[in-house]
């Protein structure tokens, strides 16, 4: 029944007035019945019973959420019983069939399909039980030829395996269940990541992602089980094929939630390396869901427990998911030396793909560190080729959307743009929606580079839906602040500070350009201070020069040309060590500007000339709408 008629139901047996004063248990004891007619009438006789007339509904739906008693609890004399009622049905099933039914109910699967069914049966009379089954109403149809229990026959279907089956022919039907979804999850998980490979007549990837996405709940309830039921490697195993359709699907929580039993496992086993891949398993995650601090720190246990095995592809692994969490956390020499650590052992081992993933991020930090871009370029370019050779189409997608940043910050527009389009061909092909976000904050920013406004708030305003159907904060705060720049909006900007901000680990990166185009569209010289102090703290040469220029900019508006002087003088170094060589040319702009007010035109024309042919020289244009 649909819950509100299911709620009448309750409510015309036992009184308006009693269900209307505890409306949230009425609703629990619809649930807990499933709508089952017969249940929901027999609830409702038990709730008129003189004992429960005097107690709570609460107090009778507390009982019947005890699994093991709710069937005790659903039965009136002798003459209503669900129990019996099941009973009745399943005795009148063949014994494949009612033996069918006791290890499905055993296995505890949110639905089944006919293979996972051969699986849990292991006889060749699983295709005829299972049909006799849903034709006895004992399995309800789930839609695309699955099938699932009611929620009270399935705890009907526990008790008949617990008192009909013995202890290892239940461990038999569990095992085959764990075999049958490491077996799938490697299959299907193998042609999510990498895509590009495949033997003529495989599943594509949509076919693939599409059979994932119906077997989640089955896959992620049998993890759980082998956890539960102490299968060892087994969780771990399912998790790291399952890796590539978390990834790209953004199943954080359900990634991290399968992580945590893997881990819990592995600790039981007392094997290190089990335990240093259970943690790297984990840190994928946390460190996608922002949580920063916690990722380090699962990688940093996970390479300590592999110091018997420097050479290690596990450790090189490692190392390599650790340079990206430096990097990350803006500590560039601990990024750097540990991606190079990394590489050296995928190049001794002859792993391409690796390799390519290591270059990836390596060259990412080079670009964020700015000191070199033309090394970042040759380095991305690397991992493109490597990454594109062994058919990982994911991590091609992200090297070509660094690519494209280290582009723009060279002011190669056609360039950047390419490689933003090839990055979004690729995200938008495998249907992976954290990818063509970052693609589309990307893509703003280079429009605001260019002064174009409305182009970089369409870009802005898609990437932001996305980021917020993701609930990635990281991601908000950047489509925010690229709002704020394009619309000129303060309050934006604001939105975008309290974003990053509100993270697990609160992003000085994001907080400080957020300052940034807060000071500059307040006019508060005190925010750009606060920002200076952000960019201090992670080191960011270019972000302590933007910081010093807005507030140069605002001394010089407000009269204050000595003040204005001094910063711009002290914006110069660090933006010249971080080589924004765009930035620069806006301070000679503002320092001719103040040459000007002091009556020194000479020197003010050759600033200007300066700036003017730096920013002819980039095809830069004389603006700072996007400069983060």
């Amino acid at each position: 029944m649909p819950v509100e008629e299911a709620c009448e139901l309750i409510a015309d047996q036992i009184g308006a007035d009693r269900a209307a004063a505890e409306p949230e248990a009425v609703r629990e004891i619809v649930e807990l019945c499933d709508g089952l007619p017969l249940a929901l009438y027999i609830a409702a006789s038990q709730l008129k019973q003189p004992l429960e007339r005097s107690e709570p509904i609460a107090a009778y739906a507390a009982r019947l959420s005890e699994e093991h008693r709710r069937l005790d609890e659903l039965t009136v004399g002798n003459h209503l019983d669900v129990r019996a009622s099941f009973s009745l049905s399943y005795q009148a099933l063949s014994r494949p069939a009612r033996r069918l039914f006791r290890l499905l109910g055993w296995v505890q699967v949110p639905q089944f399909s006919r293979e996972l069914v051969k699986a849990v049966d292991g006889t060749a009379d699983a295709p005829k039980a299972f049909t006799e089954l849903c034709n006895a109403y004992l399995a309800e149809g789930a839609g695309s030829g699955r099938a699932r229990f009611h929620d009270l026959l399935a705890v009907f279907a526990r008790e008949r395996a617990e008192k009909e089956e013995s202890v290892q022919e239940r461990d038999a039907a569990l095992d085959r269940v764990i075999t049958w979804c490491a077996d799938r999850a490697a299959v299907l998980g193998s042609q999510v990541v990498p895509v590009g490979r495949r033997v003529p007549g495989t599943t594509s990837d949509a076919d693939a992602l599409a059979a994932l996405d119906a077997d989640r709940d089955v896959l992620l309830t049998v993890i759980g089980r082998a956890a539960l039921e102490g299968r060892g490697s087994q969780p771990l195993l399912i998790t790291s094929r399952l890796a590539p359709f978390f990834e790209v699907r953004g199943l954080w929580t359900d990634w991290l939630q399968a992580a945590e039993l893997s881990v819990g496992c592995a600790d039981r086993t007392g094997d290190p390396h089990a335990m240093a891949d259970a943690r790297l398993q984990r840190s994928w995650p946390l460190r996608l869901m922002r949580r920063t601090r916690e990722a380090t720190q699962d990688a940093v246990a996970a390479l300590d427990l592999l110091h018997d095995d420097p050479a290690g592809t596990l450790r090189g692994e490692v190392l390599s998911h650790l340079g990206t969490l430096y990097r990350e956390s803006h500590d560039y020499d601990k990024a750097e030396d540990a991606l190079n650590q990394a590489i050296e052992i995928f190049q001794a081992a002859g792993d391409r793909h690796s390799e390519g993933l290591a270059l990836r991020t390596l060259g990412h930090a080079q670009a964020r560190r700015r000191v070199d871009l033309v090394a970042a370029r040759t380095t991305l370019e690397r991992a493109i080729a490597l990454l594109r050779e062994t058919g990982d189409r994911v991590g091609e997608g992200w090297s070509r959307n660094n690519l494209c940043r280290v582009f723009a910050d060279t002011w190669r527009h056609d360039e950047a743009v390419a490689e933003n389009q090839s990055a979004m061909a690729i995200f938008d092909e495998l249907g992976f929606p954290q990818g063509r976000a970052s693609a589309l904050n990307h893509m703003a920013r280079i429009h605001l580079q260019y002064g174009r406004s409305a182009e970089a708030m369409t870009c802005a305003d898609q990437a932001l839906e996305i980021f917020s159907g993701l609930g990635d904060k990281y991601g908000r705060g950047w489509a925010l602040l690229h709002l704020a720049s394009a619309r000129q909006d303060a309050g934006l900007a604001r939105d975008a500070r309290a974003e990053f901000a509100g993270m697990s680990d609160p992003e000085e990166d994001g907080q400080g350009w957020a300052l940034v185009t807060l000071a500059r569209l307040t006019a508060d010289p005190d925010l750009a201070e606060e920002a200076l102090g952000h960019f201090r703290v992670i080191g960011s040469l270019q972000g302590q020069g933007a910081a010093l220029a807005v507030q140069g900019d605002i001394e010089r508006a407000a009269g204050r040309t000595s003040a204005a002087g001094r910063l711009y003088d002290s914006a110069l170094p660090p933006l010249d060590r971080a080589n924004d060589h765009h930035q620069a040319a806006l301070v000679w702009i503002g320092q001719a500007s103040l040459a000007r007010q002091t009556g020194d035109n000479a020197l003010a024309d050759e600033l200007q000339r300066r700036a003017k042919a730096q920013l002819e020289a980039l095809g830069a244009p004389e603006n700072d709408t996007g400069k983060e």
